[in-house]
């Protein structure tokens, strides 16, 4: 039998006596494999139909005591993690108007209805400091003996929401003082007129260069995330190529491009550009797809270590395109089978990203594959495109 009806802003604020919360959190410790939950990482509670804990593992209790005194059984979440919010009506957690806007209140709800609900959760802790916390919580419905409850999980994501705050106001304040450098540039290459010199040139375009290494960061956590809108045109791949390596140019690689087949003994540190790409088109989103070239690119450069020279070719059949990086030398078995596994590197950490974001980007963007080609004697990349 519920408490009396109170008021609420929300959800129902009825509760079970203690007497029933006991007798369920019985039933539901006699059908869960307790050292199962207690192995899994995240803390995690079983809730009746009133929202009120029966059940919880190791984690959560623990978790729960660093801020408050009292067990977690027949309290609420909110009440048990210690929010913010949770006294403020009589009713308790779930009854307040915050809690409208509470992910793990919606959860909760939802799985009463019989849906699975993934939400986030801030959360306001009721402490001197008033600290927070981020969650992503998970919702399940379970039906225990013909009676109802949820089981519900919940997992700390303070640390990722902080690093993409960071990242997004970071990469928004270098791209303000890029532009400010491009505008300074516009109105001195206006009050020169045609006297503008070399050295104010290269300071435009190397803004601009910087404009859109700014906005490619920023397409690659999209893409990650898979929100990353595409725009697609021809491209030239003897252009995409050209545009690859100057890219790298203004990135500080000292390297030089020979639009040309190597001659028998290549200039170790020079790339070529074999004729075989002329005239070889595709249907792609042009600044991603000189992204993943240049990503293929500079790792060609890193292998030689101006020891070699790197080719770049093109092959072509009746419905794709193939755009090849080359450079000598053939690498070990351990490193083909993880080069594309993001964070792999034979360089030191902090590196492994770039041939990761390449495949990402052909793969789940361009409509195309990015290979590292089997039974080459040398280290041959390739990236297939639909052929226009």
């Amino acid at each position: 039998m519920a408490t009396n009806e109170l008021n609420t802003d929300f959800a129902p604020a009825e509760r079970e006596s203690q007497r029933i919360v006991e007798k369920q959190a019985e039933m539901i410790a006699r059908e869960t494999p307790e050292r199962f939950i207690n192995g899994l990482p995240l803390p995690i509670v079983v809730v009746n139909d009133k929202r009120q804990i029966v059940y919880c593992n190791d984690k959560f209790e623990a978790f729960s005591c660093e801020h408050e005194q009292v067990l977690p059984l027949g309290r609420r979440p909110g009440e048990a993690l210690g929010c913010a919010y949770a006294n403020i009506n009589p009713g308790g957690c779930g009854t307040t108007r915050f809690c409208r806007f509470c992910g793990a209140a919606r959860a909760i709800l939802r799985s009463l209805e019989g849906e699975h609900s993934v939400q986030i959760c801030r959360l306001m802790r009721r402490d001197e400091h008033q600290s927070c916390l981020d969650f992503q919580v998970f919702a399940q419905p379970l039906e225990v003996n013909g009676s109802s409850f949820v089981i519900f999980s919940i997992m700390d994501i303070s640390h990722e929401l902080r690093l993409e705050s960071i990242r997004r106001k970071v990469l928004g304040d270098v791209r303000r003082r890029a532009e400010a450098i491009n505008r300074m540039y516009v109105r001195i290459s206006r009050d020169m007129g045609n006297e503008i010199r070399g050295g104010v040139f290269a300071l435009g375009y190397a803004s601009r260069q910087l404009l859109e290494e700014i906005d490619s960061q920023s397409r690659l956590f999209e893409a990650e995330e898979g929100i990353l809108g595409v725009v697609e045109e021809h491209v030239d791949a003897r252009e995409a190529f050209a545009e690859a390596v100057q890219g790298l140019r203004f990135a500080g690689v000292e390297i030089e491009l020979e639009q040309t087949a190597p001659p028998e003994q290549p200039d170790p540190g020079r790339i070529y550009l074999h004729p075989d790409c002329a005239d070889a088109q595709t249907v792609s989103d042009r600044q991603l797809l000189v992204y993943a070239l240049r990503q293929l690119v500079e790792n060609a450069l890193e292998a030689v270590q101006g020891q070699g020279a790197v080719q770049l070719r093109c092959t072509r059949n009746d419905q794709t395109v193939g755009l090849r990086v080359h450079n000598p030398g053939a690498l070990p078995e351990n490193v083909r089978r993880q080069i594309f596994q993001r964070g792999f590197s034979t360089k030191g950490d902090g590196r492994g990203f770039g041939l990761y974001f390449a495949r990402l980007l052909v793969r789940r963007y361009l409509n195309g594959e990015l290979e590292l080609l089997e039974h080459e004697p040398d280290t041959v990349f390739e990236v297939r495109l639909p052929r226009a």
